[in-house]
């Protein structure tokens, strides 16, 4: 017995496959050409070196929003202090409020940037 088949009945399997490979190939591109829409909003004060609670009226005007927004309507939070993203175990947002639970204090004059990310629905 042999394993070998004809060449033919080779060239009908290459088609096939061939044919599936492709199709398999376009439906991945098609999935990785999606790009999800997102919304950003931004909170922004100046700390004044011996603050460690953040509320809206702290806020500075005609910079992004003013307010704290509701952490659960959004999908990623950020807090940048003096332009350096910092870890998410240091702070506590809550809506209206910025909570800085780390030991050290931003130093007085320094920038800090509240970033909330939405993902929205494709």
């Amino acid at each position: 017995m042999s394993n070998c088949i004809s060449k033919k009945t080779a060239l009908k399997l290459m088609r096939k496959y061939k044919r599936k490979y492709i199709a398999c190939k376009r439906r991945c591109q098609r999935k990785r050409k999606k790009i999800l829409k997102t919304k950003v909003s931004y909170y922004y004060t100046v700390s004044n070196g011996d603050k460690r609670i953040f509320t809206d009226s702290d806020g500075i005007k005609g910079y992004g929003s003013k307010r704290i927004p509701d952490p659960k309507m959004y999908s990623l939070i950020n807090l940048y202090i003096n332009g350096v993203l910092q870890p998410p175990n240091i702070y506590k947002v809550k809506r209206g409020l910025l909570i800085i639970r780390s030991g050290e204090l931003p130093q007085k004059g320094v920038p800090i940037i509240l970033q909330f990310i939405r993902i929205l629905q494709g």
